[in-house]
């Protein structure tokens, strides 16, 4: 496949250099076999190493039934932008009097194939330096400098603007919707203009901003939009209360408890925040006392209390995602809906803290209170406090995976397992081979990615307030975690890296975390991520599971509602969620 594109290619690119040659000489003629020329030269380029990234990559898939990292990625988006280039120029062939109009628009194909160049050459560097079967290399800082700088010298207007987006994704609305924001006035006259403008605010955006445009959702009319399309459940109700430390039984024995500590770091105690979602009323589900507002009228509560369903057995915990930097349960409300139906069991999603106003690590330490309370109080949400399964996409799943080792760490109950969708696993800016689709990506760029790694991290901050980390430390540190409020004073660097980073995290901590089913999919910066968390969690015979969906893009879970495509691979999360939760299968029927 790979060799027929390119042949394909050389020869479109040589009919129109003999093409134009034979024409009257002019300034657009001669542009015109400059550009076909350059063409060809990158081609040369390309196909060698893509050739060779055909050889190895299957060494970095996580098996042979789940092929997937960001080797294959990017030959993929390589391949599929070349596919695309020839049947255009093919199409323009036919227009061969409108010169000019060719001649920019084969300006536009040659620029983006010159990045696509650098950074296929960028990930051939990281292939060779990199250790054998390895995507990362955690110690070379010195590749980490340059892929930043890479990026930062690339000029990529040309993968943006109105009709420019790359043809890597099957889903072209993204492209059309996020395009859509700059296409008006002058920008929709100018597609080149359009472009830049966007490559202009995504290079150094402020997180602010970055803030205001992904929580756009829940701006009132959006979400009166999403209210109506979503799927009506009984439950959905906001709890908000001031935390209180309270004790739960250590796993060990049942004579010893754990004193959960109350979250304190950066902005001191404060409410916590939770959405309960449950299709139908429960017993217990009344929470009167810390409800902050409900959907359901009192009138209409009365009735359903005649209809009280009996306390279900299992509960899903989830995390949203947005970064650390953005979002609420409210934003991630439409598919929690569904998922509230579709599993018929209540869902418990958490409104941490978000960064750079609280960073690390503010939103573990809400979270891992949030799951504790949730384990305490189960009678309150309907729940037996059987079967727990935790949830999040993105940031989401980084603070699953985390708020579970904290568990591990403390001796108490740890879930009965994980669905954690593109999670993150490696907050740093590593040069994955992954993440060089970061490069040229609509919804992830690189520059917003390293903005929030670094607003959660902290590393964004120039100074740090000086206030006391409370966090469990782990039992194998030999500190007694009844002695006193089991608060460790200061977070020691090395439990700060793993708790920001699991990826990093040693093989005995590793140990400690339930059956963990990732989702990942293939054109999603944070790929990698995924594909080398699964491979250390097997590696220590962990049972792990790992599916990559094709074609989608980081955030797909959230995308449901706009295509048949991504509704079908969103329904992998349900399925491994009941895995987890031990719940059967839907009959064939319940599912079309």
């Amino acid at each position: 496949m790979l060799y027929m594109i390119f042949k394909e290619l050389h020869s479109v690119m040589d009919d129109n250099i003999v093409f134009y040659k034979q024409q009257n000489s002019t300034e657009t003629t001669q542009r015109c076999v400059k550009l076909f020329s350059r063409v060809k030269d990158l081609a040369r380029l390309l196909e060698p190493m893509l050739k060779s990234f055909s050889e190895f990559y299957h060494v970095f898939d996580f098996d042979v039934d789940t092929p997937g990292n960001g080797y294959r990625s990017l030959t993929k988006v390589v391949l599929s932008f070349v596919h695309h280039m020839v049947e255009c120029v093919r199409r323009l062939s036919d227009q061969r009097f409108r010169k000019e109009r060719k001649a920019m628009k084969m300006e536009v194909y040659c620029s983006a194939l010159e990045q696509l160049s650098v950074m296929v050459s960028f990930a051939w560097r990281l292939l060779n330096a990199n250790p054998k079967g390895q995507l990362f290399f955690k110690d070379d800082q010195a590749l980490s400098v340059a892929f930043v700088d890479e990026y930062f010298h690339m000029k990529r207007a040309c993968f943006y603007g109105p009709n420019r987006a790359l043809p890597y994704c099957d889903l072209c609305f993204i492209g059309v919707a996020a395009g859509s924001l700059l296409s008006s006035g002058k920008y929709a006259m100018d597609p080149e203009l359009c472009g830049e403008k966007f490559e202009e605010i995504t290079k150094d955006i402020n997180v602010q901003l970055l803030k205001g445009f992904w929580n756009i959702t829940e701006t009132e009319a959006l979400a009166a939009i999403a209210k109506i399309s979503s799927v009506p459940v009984h439950v959905n109700k906001e709890i908000s209360f001031l935390p209180e430390s309270f004790t739960l039984p250590l796993t060990s024995t049942t004579s010893q408890y754990l004193t959960v500590p109350v979250p304190l770091t950066y902005s001191g105690r404060a409410p916590i925040q939770m959405r309960l979602i449950s299709h139908k009323l429960l017993e217990g589900q009344e929470l009167n006392n810390l409800v902050k507002s409900s959907g359901t009228s009192a009138k209409a509560e009365r009735k359903l209390k005649k209809d009280l369903a009996p306390k279900s057995k299992h509960l899903v915990v989830h995390f949203h995602g947005g970064g650390f930097v953005a979002h609420t349960s409210k934003s991630h409300e439409p598919y929690l809906k569904s998922w509230a139906r579709d599993l018929g069991i209540p869902i418990l999603s958490v409104d941490y803290s978000l960064s750079p106003e609280t960073p690390f690590p503010r939103a573990l330490e809400e979270c891992f209170y949030a799951y504790c309370w949730a384990l305490k109080n189960c009678s309150m949400l309907g729940w037996t406090g059987d079967y727990v399964c935790l949830a999040g996409d993105s940031a989401g799943g980084n603070l699953c995976l985390t708020v579970s080792l904290r568990a591990a760490a403390c001796g108490i109950r740890i879930p009965d397992g994980i669905m954690a969708a593109y999670p993150a696993t490696l907050l740093k800016a590593t040069p994955l081979p992954s993440r060089l689709l970061a490069t040229f990506d609509l919804l992830l760029p690189l520059s917003v990615l390293m903005k929030c790694l670094g607003a959660y991290t902290g590393k964004a901050k120039l100074e740090k307030p000086e206030m006391t980390c409370y966090f469990c430390p782990p039992l194998s540190s030999g500190l007694d975690p009844l002695n006193s409020n089991i608060i460790h004073p200061q977070l020691d660097n090395s439990l700060e890296e793993y708790y920001q980073s699991p990826l990093l995290a040693p093989d005995h901590v590793l140990k400690g975390l339930p059956p963990v089913h990732i989702v990942a999919c293939s054109l999603d910066p944070l790929l990698d991520d995924s594909v080398m968390f699964a491979k250390r969690l097997r590696a220590i015979g962990q049972p792990v599971t790992l599916s990559i969906v094709e074609g989608l893009p980081h955030g797909f879970i959230g995308l449901a509602k706009f295509s048949k495509e991504v509704k079908d691979s969103a329904k992998i999360c349900l399925d491994r969620m009941r895995e987890v939760l031990h719940l059967q299968q839907p009959a064939q029927s319940e599912t079309k």
